[in-house]
């Protein structure tokens, strides 16, 4: 793209017209180009200044004689073929100077076949802003070009949001390979501080540090989700490990979305407050501006091994839950987030080794394991601790008599629900804000997601425990042979 000229004052006078010089200096005219091929560029400048897509157009003027002629180029009679192009296409046009009154003018006319138009008439129809490819540094030299401020603070809250959306949905017009190298590098690199919420944003990652409204504006498009993210922040977990690091990662980092939203370490009322609302943020509502970008978290899908899924949904069967570790994360993380309104949990498809984590017990029959057994212990449980949550989806069943189970299941233990989230919600709103907040009050016993351990009322013998685990199979079709289709039952 042509360097964009300032504004040359070809004529010091205010008048639209200048006066020939009968002998021109040659001086003047050699080090630069000659005065009216500079109106001609300066025309072009003009046309591209309208808009921003008539700057994206880099119009290219060539003329087809010298420019630097120091002939008499003021004469009434005077043409010069001027060769316009950008990108696409080019287009050569006759250019001469409009006189008035036997005095030439400022404007430039340029002919169309039959008759003479003016420049910007004609560049308008070789060159119509329709067409231009307006990209992210189109727009920022646009900006910097034309002199002009964008008054940001005078735009309506929903016209910002829609110009922060239209960032980080990144159009720069590219094919389909930018956009899949650019996922490349999104999966395949680690982005710094929170990755969650940072790789999110891409290249768009610095509107977090511009001010605290636009920092507020973007974080609440990408957690509640618009029409680029539609369900808002996703948390993906394919092991148990990556979900506590998310978890503990992102519970780190304060939205700021208002005042005194980070707590002063030496106010200690603040800070119990920040972790009061950090561990009970469905009970102390009212101290939601101590929230974290853990409390944003929308969705969330889990895909671990047969032994983390049956310890995160504290499965008891078979005195299992006397084999969790202790500070074990478990599902009881989920009552601190209190945005989540959908789980996807996709049932364990490991391989049925024979070998079993010491101390846990053997969770595969030696000739005739039951994978189906374990799903359902932790599928039921899992109806029972998601009753809350609004969707829950379920994949990779055995079978689609097993999905529709759960589906009973969960449907049943939410009508079981003495209270669901929106008679919780109103109920703190009829309460003025609920609980009162005890500024002398700590809670708080630790900072790991420890769940207690539940003790069963009566305590299993090892021989019980030994006679559950491993399951055998007595399914009318072996499990064996279903387990590698599990997940493909709609499509058998």
């Amino acid at each position: 793209m042509n360097s964009i000229l300032p504004p040359v004052d070809i004529d010091s006078t205010t008048s639209d017209t200048w006066e020939t010089s009968p002998e021109p200096d040659p001086k003047k005219l050699t080090p630069k180009e000659s005065a009216f091929v500079e109106l001609i560029r300066h025309g072009v400048i003009n046309y591209r200044f309208q808009s921003l897509p008539h700057f994206a157009l880099h119009i290219n003027v060539n003329p087809s004689e010298d420019p630097h002629s120091s002939g008499e180029i003021l004469a009434r009679n005077f043409m010069m073929r001027i060769r316009f192009q950008n990108y696409v296409q080019k287009v050569c046009i006759t250019c001469r100077l409009r006189y008035r009154k036997n005095k030439g003018t400022k404007e430039v006319q340029a002919w169309e076949g039959e008759s003479w138009m003016s420049l910007q008439e004609s560049l308008g129809r070789h060159f119509p802003a329709t067409k231009a490819n307006i990209t992210e540094n189109s727009m920022r030299d646009w900006w910097a070009s034309n002199g002009s401020t964008f008054n940001w603070s005078g735009l309506p809250t929903e016209t910002k949001e829609n110009i922060l959306q239209y960032c980080l949905c990144q159009p720069h017009g590219y094919g389909d390979f930018y956009y899949s190298r650019q996922g490349y590098r999104r999966s395949h690199s680690r982005a710094p501080g929170p990755r969650e919420v940072v790789e999110q944003f891409g290249e768009w990652a610095g509107l977090l540090q511009v001010s605290a409204e636009v920092r507020r504006l973007s974080l609440q498009i990408l957690f509640r989700g618009t029409w680029i993210w539609s369900t808002g922040l996703i948390i993906n977990s394919y092991t148990h490990g990556q979900l506590l690091n998310s978890i503990l990662r992102l519970s780190g980092y304060y939205q700021i979305f208002n005042t005194n939203s980070i707590p002063n370490s030496n106010d200690q009322t603040a800070v119990a407050h920040a972790r009061q609302y950090l561990q009970f943020p469905r009970i102390y509502r009212e101290l939601d501006n101590y929230a974290t970008f853990m409390h944003g978290i929308r969705k969330i899908y889990l895909q671990f091994s047969f032994r983390d899924t049956l310890h995160f949904f504290k499965v008891s069967v078979g005195g299992f839950n006397r084999y969790r570790p202790a500070g074990f994360m478990t599902c009881d993380v989920f009552e601190r987030l209190p945005h989540l309104n959908s789980i996807c949990l996709a049932l364990p498809t490991e391989r049925m080794h024979k070998a079993s984590y010491e101390p846990d017990p053997q969770l595969f029959h030696e000739t005739d394991p039951c994978p189906r057994t374990l799903h359902r212990c932790i599928y039921e449980r899992a109806a029972e601790e998601l009753a809350w949550c609004k969707e829950v989806v379920l994949q990779f069943c055995m079978d689609i008599d097993e999905h529709e189970r759960f589906n009973e299941l969960h449907a049943a233990a939410k009508s079981a629900l003495k209270f669901t989230d929106e008679e919780l919600e109103e109920l703190w709103k009829e309460c003025d804000g609920g609980v009162p907040v005890d500024p002398a009050s700590d809670p708080i016993t630790g900072t790991k997601f420890e769940a207690t351990k539940e003790i069963p009322e009566d305590k299993m013998a090892d021989s019980q425990i030994e006679h559950f685990f491993p399951p055998k199979c007595r399914c009318p079709k072996n499990c064996r042979q279903a387990f590698p289709y599990a997940g493909r039952y709609h499509a058998r």
